[in-house]
């Protein structure tokens, strides 16, 4: 009689796991880059996750956060992250919670801490590189956003983000086959004001005017559309059609600050800049958190040389966030203007350590130089 060959049973805690196994656990989200894990691996990520108590209050966090409850939100993942100091998601919400409400350096802490404790956040990636576009970085926002399509590849966001950081770094070519591809793998408002936004930055005007209409098209009730073309608009010297899309802007969001710096843009391309002075009056009392608002209004204070009121905004502006795009570079050129040359040495040098070069400072000069012929 043959002897009979028991099957050796394979542990559990060694056997790889699929794709969805992760996948169920961590979401859709989730790089490919994790499976393969075994159990044991696995059950120790699982910590990183959250449990109990910690969970329910970071669930709690995110839907108070969906809501715009800020402060709640705030709150809630606090707790979650005080009971379980190892959770990469909480840190992820929370950033989104101070990314939000416009505090881009507190926003940062909490990126960089997920990602510290779980480098597969492309979540995370994908915000640090919003704020680095945002404050003018193109070069570290580009290295951040490829690393948030290395985890999600086909993400059509993560794609026509980059696209967008791409064509200010003057990537043309490189940044409309980004955009192109995030429209071909999900057509949306968003991607189609994304290429908008490039082909605007690139000179294609008639190109960004029919994003623009493509856009509101998939969504006429977006108020940030109509910004945007008006904003084409001005630049095409079609001021007429460019304040009836900021008043639709107005009429869609009437409490929302940024509408109001496009009317700033609009009434200085028509020579009038006391009201364009006003216009950003009305986005500061909305918002006085927003550190891009008071350089702008210090430029425009700047222009009808009003130059202490133009440092006292441009001092707000550094108070508020030390890292806004050229904000030394004209606080310096004005303390130039009222004699103080070694306040303009001091500004200028923190301008480059900032990796802002002598021909970025150039370039955004002559920008602010043409502002100025328009009041002439």
């Amino acid at each position: 009689m043959a002897k009979r060959v028991r099957k050796r049973k394979v542990s559990s805690h060694k056997k790889p796991l699929s794709a969805e196994d992760v996948r169920a656990f961590f979401g859709d989200s989730v790089s490919l880059a994790v499976t393969g894990l075994t159990l044991k691996q696995f059950e120790k990520r699982m910590k990183a996750k959250g449990s109990g108590p910690a969970t329910a209050l970071y669930s709690s966090g995110k839907k108070k956060l969906a809501k715009e409850d800020y402060a709640g939100a705030a709150a809630d993942l606090d707790k979650a992250i005080s009971l379980s100091p190892v959770f990469p998601d909480a840190y992820v919400e929370r950033g989104e919670v101070e990314y939000r409400r416009k505090r881009y350096a507190d926003a940062e802490r909490y990126f960089e801490k997920a990602l510290e404790q779980d480098r597969t956040k492309a979540w995370a990636y994908y915000y640090l590189g919003n704020i680095d576009y945002k404050e003018g970085r193109y070069g570290t926002a580009l290295k951040r956003m490829s690393e948030a399509i290395a985890l999600g590849p086909d993400s059509p966001l993560f794609l026509g983000k980059r696209g967008l950081i791409k064509s200010k770094l003057n990537m043309t070519k490189e940044a409309l086959a980004d955009l192109d591809k995030a429209i071909s793998l999900g057509s949306s408002s968003l991607l189609h004001m994304y290429r908008a936004e490039a082909r605007e930055g690139i000179g294609d005007y008639d190109g960004a005017l029919a994003d623009c209409d493509k856009a509101i098209e998939l969504d006429p009730n977006w108020d940030r559309l109509f910004r945007l073309r008006g904003s084409v608009k001005t630049t095409l010297k079609d001021f007429e059609g460019a304040a009836a899309d900021l008043n639709k802007a107005s009429e869609l969001n009437p409490t929302f600050s940024l509408t109001y710096t496009y009317r700033s843009e609009l009434l200085l391309a028509q020579g009038n800049k006391e009201a364009a002075l006003a216009e950003m009056d009305k986005a500061i009392e909305l918002d006085p958190n927003d550190a891009l608002y008071y350089k702008e209004r210090g430029n425009i204070k700047s222009m009808i040389r009003d130059y202490a009121g133009a440092l006292e905004d441009l001092d707000m502006a550094i108070d508020i966030n030390d890292k806004t795009s050229f904000a030394y570079a004209l606080r310096g050129t004005i303390k130039y203007k009222v004699g103080d040359r070694k306040g303009t040495a001091r500004d200028f040098k923190r301008a480059e350590k900032r990796g802002e070069s002598l021909a970025d400072l150039k370039k955004w000069w002559s920008h602010q130089e043409n502002k100025k012929d328009k009041l002439k």
